[in-house]
């Protein structure tokens, strides 16, 4: 089971968790500017933030890849959508490419789909993630 550190908001404590990749579920590769926007512009959706609540987890680069502070900072910044950083990049193999951000659609421990990129305010982002998610059957056909 791949495993990553969560990280408290208020200070650089950390938990090393295990993440079940059975369920159908989303895993975000997330970390750069583009990924931030993102997860604002999700969380507000009312059509997407419920659906990356229940079912997203948001990852980045191991600590010592990624800035511990920017790792906190995130998970004040952005409460609704917390970052998760991975143990190590052999345990997350079911991710080729760490673009960020990337979507991706998981289930029994398989890359179902994904898309990438994301720009604030362009309604193109928002449209592959929607039809994503519906053929991922996280969403209604016809729900946009």
């Amino acid at each position: 089971m791949p495993s990553a550190w969560r990280f408290a908001a208020e200070d650089q404590r950390a938990e090393r968790i295990g993440i079940d990749l059975h369920p159908l579920q989303i895993i975000v590769v997330a970390g750069c500017h583009f990924s931030a926007d993102a997860a604002n512009d999700i969380a507000a959706d009312p059509l997407l933030g419920p659906i990356f609540a229940r079912h997203a987890h948001w990852l980045s680069l191991p600590p010592g890849n990624e800035d511990l502070d920017a790792l906190t900072g995130w998970n004040r910044a952005h409460p609704q959508t917390p970052m998760l950083a991975i143990h190590d990049r052999s345990e997350w193999a079911v991710i080729p490419k760490w673009d960020m951000p990337t979507f991706a659609i998981i289930r029994d421990g398989k890359l179902i789909d994904s898309t990438k990129g994301w720009r604030s305010g362009d309604p193109e982002f928002r449209a592959r993630l929607v039809a994503l998610l519906a053929r991922a059957g996280l969403l209604e056909a016809g729900t946009r």
